[in-house]
């Protein structure tokens, strides 16, 4: 599910690269709970606020994915439960958006 949003993403940079005001930033949020999808928008991650990234919460939702886009950058933030190989899924699928990863932290409870 993590490989599909990063190909929704692919269309909504597409989409802002072509109707962009200069200067402008979107944030959103995308949370999945119980199975549904939740998109919110006008979020700011916790360190651009001035706080700590937050873990997971057990009764919560299992995937997190935060995206930023400001003129040509665009920040992707991933939390989820660990699973095999699945950041090497995630490289695969950035690059395949012709996406290059400039930075990277990992990190386990």
């Amino acid at each position: 599910e993590t490989i599909a949003y990063l190909r929704e993403l692919e269309q909504k940079v597409e989409e802002l690269e072509s109707n962009k005001a200069a200067g402008t930033t979107v944030v959103r949020k995308r949370h999945e709970v119980g199975g549904k999808k939740v998109l919110a928008g006008s979020k700011r991650k916790a360190s651009e606020l001035g706080g700590e990234d937050t873990p997971l919460p057990k009764d919560g939702p299992s995937n997190i994915v935060n995206v930023t886009v400001t003129d040509k950058e665009v920040l992707l933030e991933v939390q989820c439960r660990w699973k095999e190989l699945l950041m090497t899924q995630v490289f695969d699928a950035i690059k395949s958006l012709r996406l290059d990863v400039l930075s990277v932290r990992a990190s386990t409870p």
